[in-house]
């Protein structure tokens, strides 16, 4: 009584799909949501800021280890765009 939900039902937060995150995903989120006022946009446009570094990093990744920023512009773009990566986020 007299407590706040922290799980329901409606956030499909008893999936498995979120199992594997670290809590600074959930405080992130959280926050993006907060400054939207909205959960759905702030859960978009977390994910949609996650997506984009993703892809910076791997650039960052091939282009130190190549030393080629074609090759990190390849992977970097290989990963983003990947069938797996663009359905999961």
């Amino acid at each position: 009584m007299g407590e706040l939900p922290y799980w329901t039902f409606s956030l499909g937060t008893g999936s498995p799909f979120l199992e594997n995150y670290g809590f600074l995903y959930f405080y992130f989120t959280g926050f993006c949501s907060f400054l939207a006022q909205d959960l759905t946009t702030g859960i978009k446009f977390s994910h949609a800021i996650y997506h984009i570094g993703s892809g910076l990093a791997m650039f960052l990744f091939s282009t130190r280890l190549c030393r080629a920023r074609r090759a990190g512009t390849i992977s970097g773009l290989g990963y983003v765009l990947c069938f797996w990566h663009l359905q999961q986020r």
